[in-house]
């Protein structure tokens, strides 16, 4: 099975966040799973090494979680996660209070 890096958003620097997949959900990944539940722990900008399909699952399920060097469709994403993508980007934030086509053409534009 091929591997993929996703990392959670949420996480924070002193609080690193829990997401996991219920039995049913790792059963139609992996049919072999026979425990309750898996559990992943996110540490701030430290991704996890999974296979492919439990990534799919993964970032499907969580909208804070996200493939490592990917590049993802912004049309998708909230107004205000763009703004904080695009400040984490470098973009000041009193730049970031455009419309949010023009917000994802800045954050493309880097």
């Amino acid at each position: 099975m091929r591997q993929v890096e996703i990392i959670d958003e949420d996480a924070q620097i002193n609080a690193p966040s829990s997401k996991f997949l219920t039995k049913e959900e790792m059963i139609s990944a992996d049919t072999n799973w026979i425990w309750h539940r898996n559990s992943f722990i996110f540490k701030y900008k430290i991704p996890h090494i999974v296979d492919s399909n439990i990534a799919k699952l993964m970032v499907d399920k969580y909208e804070s979680v996200n493939y490592v060097n990917k590049k993802q469709d912004l049309s998708n994403v909230k107004y205000q996660k763009l703004k904080k993508i695009a400040a984490d980007k470098g973009i000041p934030w009193s730049d970031t209070f455009v419309k949010k086509e023009e917000l994802i053409r800045m954050i493309d534009s880097i």
